[in-house]
């Protein structure tokens, strides 16, 4: 029973911390995003400028 737990707990541990590492690469992934929307919308203006 005891040994049983521990795997358990193992095993959650385990998926937790992957998880975790999909929510920070997720939110990585969105950070990165949001900066290329503003990216384009700089171009965006400089072109209106331009012309």
């Amino acid at each position: 029973m005891a040994l049983k737990r521990r795997t358990f707990l193992r095993k959650t541990s385990k998926l937790s911390h992957l998880a975790q590492v999909h929510r920070v690469l997720r939110l990585h992934r969105l950070k990165r995003h949001k900066r290329k929307i503003a990216d384009r919308k700089a171009l965006h203006f400089m072109s209106l400028e331009n012309d």
